[in-house]
């Protein structure tokens, strides 16, 4: 599968893309326009701005990619995060961004392929554990959870009224467990 796909960091040029991907994904399980940009602004210096978070920029470090595939282009994103508490020992916690693959490009593998792809880049950050938040109950729970995602924990109204969420982790470093300071 690797042959024919390629995972790079997202570009400005990619957001028009991006944005109806991440509509197309998650509209139809509740998260309005309005929380989509909200959560995806942050990626780009130009919604740092506009939602006068700029500090953001240094104190949340993203990496968000596109995921691209011989013949149709883009076809998925994902991306990682991490929160100030998250950074050192013995935390060391990333979580999963936008998560998602164009509907014409679903059950082809695209998706695991780019799982499987994000997963080893937070291994090569150094990261012991991998977070990921889902709508509860959705497909993307079932799919995180056979990728090996264990559920945490269960948040009601975590985007909203009937918008609960399931947190789900990867343990990415066992050893990480029993290391405390």
């Amino acid at each position: 599968m690797t042959a024919d796909h390629r995972l790079r960091r997202m570009t400005r040029g990619d957001l028009p893309y991006v944005r109806e991907l991440i509509n197309d994904a998650f509209h139809s399980e509740r998260l309005g326009d309005e929380v989509v940009s909200l959560e995806l602004e942050p990626y780009f210096d130009r919604g740092l701005h506009e939602l006068e978070i700029s500090a953001q920029r240094d104190i949340v470090p993203r990496e968000c990619y596109v995921a691209e595939r011989a013949g149709p282009g883009l076809v998925g994103i994902t991306g990682l995060y991490q929160l100030v508490w998250t950074w050192s020992p013995p935390n060391r916690l990333a979580f999963l961004g936008w998560t998602a693959v164009a509907g014409a490009q679903q059950g082809q593998g695209s998706g695991t392929w780019m799982l499987r792809e994000i997963i080893a880049i937070a291994r090569v950050r150094g990261m012991a554990q991998l977070l990921v938040e889902a709508l509860r109950g959705s497909r993307a729970v079932s799919w995180y959870m056979r990728n090996g995602f264990a559920r945490v924990a269960d948040i009601p109204h975590y985007w909203g009224p009937g918008a609960d969420a399931t947190i789900l982790a990867l343990l990415l470093d066992p050893a990480a467990l029993t290391t405390h300071p």
